[in-house]
């Protein structure tokens, strides 16, 4: 994508784009017409499977990555993908200079309260040197409104029930509580030395679809589901404030949609002034749950009905860095944004134990497996075919209802041709044919190709009366596929993903294998195959011009 495109829209840039709360708020933006830039370092805290998954679902598929990079989404025009490391000065200079941020939502950070007493110096990194470069680039771009992603941990063992945003927090219990502590009041000095608002946001337990796997509804269905002992901390006397995804994200939308409460900028602010709460000055903080503290062991029953099965509880000591309860006040959020968390604990649970079934226990390929990166692909309503032609041609044309033009349309998104001047349909046609007439290929026979693009060679033998079906990791070159041929079937995967269980007539390649990394993928793929045909394997190199 241009960068002069972002100059029509406003533009946010959120930080954290694959993790777990980042992905769902991305997920929410684009369908409000932001543009949105996302950014990660895609690091291997935990399962990096899981973020390129949440990525591809975002139309950003690992294949696509590259660290520095500008990566558009194959589903959204309006959104874009860049891997870098937020400690990063130069980088993180350059993105901001590149574009007209308005709004910024920094959601990424290293996580973890028991990995950061471990690993310290990594949450100086990303938590204290990255959230500095994010002040500097918000003030030296005089972005509108920060919104930055602190931590119920900074109550630390705090015993005051609920927790308030009143409450002192000079005491956390771990390294990553000092590092959000300390993003606290670096946000509350930009705030009143440059007038840069700063909404600061204390995220209580919050669970869902595609949530970490570092995290309690992780781990607890891991182990139920596996048969493994689930290891239940301070003997199951222990409560957390857990919040549903969606109504965290109904949360931040809406302040970002709102903007900071502070109608006019003041000059100067003093000390007082600039104290950090709820509407009296640029830097608020709020905490952000549902308000609700639910005991552990229930909360593992509601699980338990959730998965459909029981789980084998093993009672555990108290961890070190870890708290008993946490419960919040929402109070503050809830007047001046708004603020109403509606999910029941039994039905997010039940979108959670669902995802899980689906991604990790069910018929859809498992995040688990090393080679299926893309994972599964919807089908958006509104297709990005600008993006495919700009990508690969720099042309830009549409769909005719015309067969012969349509022809046209598929060769050149697919790529095989020197221009549409070059095209040269009868040519194509016959050659098409001739591959049916020369291998005897049967109206019965059922078609299968790997890397099948748009259709260009199968959509001829479609309108003949074949029967077809293809792969393509290109998920726009699928979509259109299954639009010009509504009878097909395609899926959008690598072709390494191929599953030769499911037997057909004819498998056919055509010009694809020089886009393998190695030769033993090639071969693999060959191998599926050949394994996947019950009659004849065709490995074509369709030329330039027909």
């Amino acid at each position: 994508m241009r960068f002069s495109e972002y100059e029509r829209g406003r533009c946010i840039l959120v930080t954290g784009a694959a993790g777990f709360i980042g992905f769902h708020l991305i997920n929410r933006l684009i369908k409000d017409d932001w543009f949105v830039i996302g950014t990660d370092n895609i690091n291997d805290y935990y399962d990096q499977r899981l973020k390129y998954a949440r990525l591809a679902e975002l139309g950003i598929p690992k294949v696509d990555i590259e660290y520095n990079k500008l990566i558009p989404s194959r589903y959204y025009e309006k959104l874009s993908f860049f891997q870098l490391n937020l400690e990063d000065t130069e980088v993180m200079n350059a993105l901001f200079d590149a574009f007209d941020i308005k709004v910024v939502c920094h959601l990424g950070a290293q996580a973890g309260v028991r990995y950061s007493l471990e690993n310290p110096l990594a949450y100086v990194n990303s938590n204290v040197v990255g959230f500095t470069n994010i002040l500097e680039n918000c003030r030296r771009m005089e972005v509108e409104h920060l919104v930055y992603a602190s931590s119920s941990s900074v109550y630390g063992s705090n015993s005051k029930q609920p927790f308030s945003t009143a409450d002192r927090v000079d005491h956390p219990v771990s390294f990553y509580a000092a590092t959000k502590k300390a993003n606290e009041l670096m946000a509350h000095v930009y705030s009143h030395l440059y007038q840069l608002p700063t909404t600061g946001l204390r995220f209580f337990t919050v669970y869902g679809p595609w949530g970490r796997p570092d995290m309690s509804p992780m781990l607890f269905a891991d182990a139920i589901m596996n048969d493994k002992p689930l290891k239940v901390f301070n003997n199951g006397q222990m409560a957390r404030d857990f919040t549903y995804v969606d109504d965290i994200i109904d949360g931040i939308e809406t302040i970002l949609k709102s903007g900071p409460l502070v109608s006019s900028l003041p000059d100067s602010l003093t000390v007082e002034e600039c104290k950090t709460g709820p509407s009296n000055s640029l830097a608020a903080v709020y905490n952000i749950g549902r308000g609700e503290p639910v005991n552990l062991l229930d909360y593992i029953v509601t699980l338990e009905k959730a998965l459909g099965k029981t789980a084998q509880k093993t009672l555990m000591p108290m961890q070190p860095g870890d708290v008993v309860s946490t419960y919040c006040d929402v109070t503050d959020l809830a007047r001046d944004y708004g603020y109403k968390p509606s999910t029941a604990l039994s039905a997010g649970l039940k979108a959670f134990a669902s995802w899980y079934k689906e991604w990790y226990t069910g018929s859809k390929p498992l995040i688990a497996k090393e080679k299926v990166v893309v994972g599964r692909f919807p089908f958006p309503s509104v297709m990005n075919w600008h993006y495919v032609w700009s990508c690969r041609l720099d042309r830009h044309f549409g769909l005719s209802d015309k067969p012969d033009e349509l022809l046209k349309c598929l060769i050149a998104t697919d790529g095989f041709d020197e221009g549409l001047s070059a095209i040269d349909l009868a040519a194509w046609k016959a050659y098409v044919k001739g591959f049916a007439l020369k291998f005897g290929l049967k109206k019965t026979d059922r078609l299968f190709e790997v890397g099948c693009g748009g259709g260009a060679f199968l959509y001829p033998l479609y309108k003949l009366g074949y029967s077809v079906a293809g792969l393509d990791y290109a998920s726009n070159m699928v979509q259109m596929a299954s639009l010009v041929m509504p009878e097909g079937s395609f899926v959008c995967c690598e072709a390494s993903a191929l599953d030769a269980t499911d037997r057909v007539e004819v498998v056919l390649a055509n010009s694809v294998f020089q886009y393998f990394g190695s030769l033993a993928e090639a071969e693999s793929v060959l191998i599926n195959m050949l394994n996947m045909a019950t009659r004849m394997v065709g490995v074509l190199n369709i030329p330039a011009t027909a």
